[in-house]
């Protein structure tokens, strides 16, 4: 939809006007940049129904435009199922891509069918064709979800890739061969399956990425040689697992802004790796869990990590940590600076009984209210808890005395955004007596967010599913 003054001046020209009847009143280079406009904000799927193939079909004028605007055809989305079956939308991406000229290129290439498509010898040319132009890369995005030897026909590149800035490879398979990226000068984000022989220059990276593979000496030594780093995340890695090769070589990284670590419960031993780091900016930090069972572990690596006097948390998220209510108190009051907290609580399996449920979950709950020296920075809290483990521990009434003290205390941050979810399929009990209290509606009245219902899946998965749940958050 146009809505740019510029760009609904163009409407008012094409509206009720026949093919041969639009009559240019901006100069080409407006047109152009409003064409641009028309792009979609990530890649370019070749449909004559948008832009840039449906600007060519409004008259003689605007394809000139058009066709001569490079910068229209630097995008493109790739499906190789359909390049793969027709010859024509093979020759279409190749048009595309000379159409673009000398710009930079954003290109992805993805591929959700069950057979190998890297055999087919129209993809091989149309592959060899794109690392010609490996010189104009900007963004590269790869979603190959079975075993292909596509990405070893693109990596390693030969010589520079001066104008790469982005890098996304994502894969439910292992890749065939590690990537090796020798000279990139303007890489500065990446996302990959971790290999150890992965080849990248470390020392320029903003974001990085990585699902599967790591241990905690890889993670640190990764850390370690990325100094310029803001954003790490590290997911499917053994947290536990501490080499002789660590010793007493702690990564103190100056620069970490964002650190996400995500391990799965029965792999890890414990927390080491969190004791070999340092992270004095840090001011976001999620560590998450697969919900597979429930072990405690011992916390105090984690604990030392948070209690060190440089870290000034801002935002904490925690999902499925395999630790007791006490533990995750006493992990809590080591953050005094976090203003949101995001919690989704892991519970025994053995502790299924409703009383030792409602102790568990109300011990938290109760820690929120009435301690003006307990989180007293914070203003948004988010709890996630697993099936109908709600109903069965959750007393409504603390939760309003919670909302109320929270909201009206002078001794901390006013809270004001609260989200409290479920993993049962429909509301239950508890629901009903908290949305239907009137401090709830009185409390949304006067201005505080809150909801208390089922979990969706955008909103309350806090990441974990999956490292790769939303590739737009990347750099």
């Amino acid at each position: 939809m146009l809505s740019f003054p510029l760009e609904k001046e163009l409407q008012k020209q094409l509206t009720g006007m026949g093919k041969d009847g639009v009559q240019l009143q901006f100069p080409p280079e407006i047109i152009a940049e409003i064409f641009f406009r028309c792009l979609p904000a990530e890649f370019t799927v070749p449909d004559p129904g948008t832009a840039p193939l449906v600007l060519c079909r409004i008259c003689r004028q605007y394809r000139e435009i058009a066709l001569s605007t490079p910068v229209l055809w630097s995008s493109l989305w790739l499906d190789f199922r359909r390049i793969a079956r027709s010859k024509a939308y093979l020759e279409l991406h190749r048009t595309w891509l000379a159409r673009a000229g000398n710009t930079p290129l954003s290109l992805s290439f993805r591929d959700h069918a069950s057979q190998r498509l890297d055999s087919s010898d129209a993809i091989k040319s149309l592959i060899l064709t794109i690392v010609e132009l490996s010189g104009q890369w900007r963004n590269i995005e790869i979603q190959l979800f079975v075993r292909h030897g596509i990405t070893a026909l693109l990596f390693p590149i030969k010589g520079t890739l001066p104008r790469l800035e982005k890098l996304i490879i994502v894969g439910a398979q292992k890749l065939d061969n590690p990537i090796s990226i020798a000279d990139a000068p303007n890489l500065r984000c990446v996302s990959v399956r971790y290999h150890p022989e992965l080849r990248l220059p470390w020392h320029q990276l903003t974001t990085f990425r990585c699902d599967a593979g790591l241990d905690a000496s890889s993670a640190l030594k990764l850390i370690r040689d990325s100094p310029n780093l803001l954003d790490a995340a590290l997911f499917s890695y053994n947290i536990g697992t501490t080499p002789l090769a660590l010793s007493l070589a702690t990564s103190r990284h100056a620069h970490l802004e964002c650190l996400t670590l995500a391990g799965f419960p029965g792999v890890q031993k414990d927390f080491t790796i969190f004791k070999y780091l340092e992270a004095p900016s840090l001011k976001t930090l999620r560590v998450l869990f697969k919900a597979t069972g429930f072990r405690p572990l011992d916390v105090s690596p984690f604990l030392y990590f948070l209690s060190q006097p440089s870290l000034r948390l801002h935002t904490l998220i925690l999902s499925h940590l395999p630790a007791t209510p006490a533990d995750l108190i006493t992990c809590l009051k080591a953050t005094p600076s976090v203003v949101h907290l995001k919690l989704k609580l892991a519970l025994r399996k053995s502790q299924a009984s409703t009383d030792k449920m409602r102790v568990q979950i109300n011990t938290a709950l109760g820690q929120f209210t009435g301690h003006p020296d307990f989180l007293p920075h914070l203003e948004s809290l988010h709890l996630v808890f697993p099936g109908k483990s709600c109903d069965n521990g959750i007393t409504p009434s603390a939760v309003i005395e919670m909302l109320c003290w929270r909201w009206a205390s002078t001794g901390t941050a006013q809270l004001l955004s609260f989200r409290l979810a479920h993993g049962a399929k429909h509301n239950i009990e508890s629901d009903t007596a908290i949305n239907l209290h009137p401090e709830f509606w009185r409390l949304v009245g006067e201005g505080m967010s809150l909801y208390v219902g089922v979990a969706r899946k955008d909103t309350d998965s806090l990441g974990d599913t999956s490292l790769f749940f939303t590739l737009s958050t990347l750099g």
